[in-house]
């Protein structure tokens, strides 16, 4: 028997596992019901054309910041076709060209990556938004922390999107996420006082909530009876450890069941989470690894020459960095399996545009 085939013909323990991944975007948001009412009735004013309210949503990581606004914009969406929601993270998009340039392709706006200045993209974001039907744009600025990091004005983006309804004719409202709530107190007063967002604190989740939310993802994710009764209050604990960190409790469950699953267990029990608890990390544990400087040592000399090409040019088509590398086809494979490892170890991001990769070098 092939080893696929034996694998395949395996009994898995998961009836769905996307419910656990980090990605996913639940239908029912549990015990955030206060906080979306909130955001909604921030931004539903823009649907009449008025003037939408600047939010500021502050909290630990995993208390639902993100998981709310993806939510909140898939329903906007449903409502109307009047409203553009634009969802961005800093940490992957950092610079303030790209983030506007980003708005200006979401209003079906052609944007050079080269030879194009600010402004310029803010006259392709007024010339979108007239030729289109909406009233307004919310954007939600993910992990704005990022954009406090460079020195060369990234930050200046928050003004220009604060007042576009004043100097463009743009009507945006921003929702920023932090889990900082320091962060804003470094901008200047005219970006300070031109945002002037309204603070919403996403507090810890507590026990019985992080049970809750186990459970619930629990049912769409495993078979029945699959887990053990103490699993999802000893995933709840880890989750409360690390301060009410949905994320983590989310993550606990889904590495003890892949425990299970390689030990070919037909059972997720205790001793599965107890295997899995030193290899969970926080968010800020995942980022400050990622901000470390790369250990050059541990790539080959074709993983060095690539990665000098990629850290000089920041960003670059996969057809012009094979020409740079001077490769033929034989070689061009091996090197798209050296940028398939590069992007799991978050060096870079691939974007794929039809036949085209855009590689982005992210350290």
């Amino acid at each position: 028997m092939n080893l696929f085939d034996k694998f395949s013909s395996e009994h898995s323990i998961f009836k769905n596992e996307v419910i656990l991944m980090p990605d996913y975007l639940p239908t029912d948001i549990l015990h955030r019901e206060t906080e979306i009412k909130e955001i909604v009735s921030s931004i539903n004013v823009l649907i009449h054309g008025r003037k939408g309210e600047n939010l500021f949503l502050i909290g630990n990581p995993g208390t639902g910041k993100t998981c709310c606004s993806k939510y909140i914009l898939t329903e906007l969406e449903q409502h109307t076709q009047r409203i553009l929601p634009i969802y961005i993270n800093c940490w992957e998009h950092s610079s303030r060209f790209v983030i506007l340039g980003l708005i200006a392709s979401e209003l079906d706006m052609l944007i050079p990556r080269r030879g194009i200045s600010v402004d310029e993209v803010t006259e392709k974001i007024v010339e979108g938004f007239n030729k289109s039907l909406y009233k307004g744009i919310v954007v939600v600025l993910d992990e704005i922390d990022r954009l406090f990091v460079s020195k060369t004005g990234d930050k200046e983006v928050l003004y220009d999107l604060s007042r576009s309804k004043e100097n463009l004719g743009v009507n945006i409202s921003i929702i920023a996420i932090s889990n900082n709530r320091d962060i804003l107190a470094k901008l200047d007063n005219r970006i300070r006082s031109s945002l002037n967002p309204r603070s919403l604190e996403f507090k810890s989740y507590d026990s019985i909530a992080l049970k809750n939310i186990l459970s619930n993802r629990a049912k769409l994710a495993f078979y029945p009876n699959i887990l053990d009764e103490e699993v999802i209050p000893l995933c709840a604990a880890i989750g409360l450890n690390h301060k009410g960190d949905a994320r983590i409790a989310i993550n606990a469950l889904w590495k003890a069941a892949k425990d299970a699953e390689k030990k070919g267990e037909d059972k997720v029990k205790i001793e599965n989470v107890q295997n899995i608890k030193n290899s969970l990390k926080t968010e800020e544990e995942i980022k400050k690894e990622l901000g470390k400087p790369l250990d050059y040592s541990i790539f080959n000399d074709n993983e060095k020459r690539i990665l000098k090409i990629l850290k000089k040019n920041k960003e670059i088509e996969n057809i012009v960095l094979y020409k740079k590398l001077k490769l033929t086809e034989n070689e061009k494979r091996n090197v798209r399996n050296i940028l398939d490892k590069f992007e799991k170890l978050k060096i870079i991001m691939i974007k794929n545009e039809g036949k085209k990769r855009i590689i982005t070098f992210s350290r």
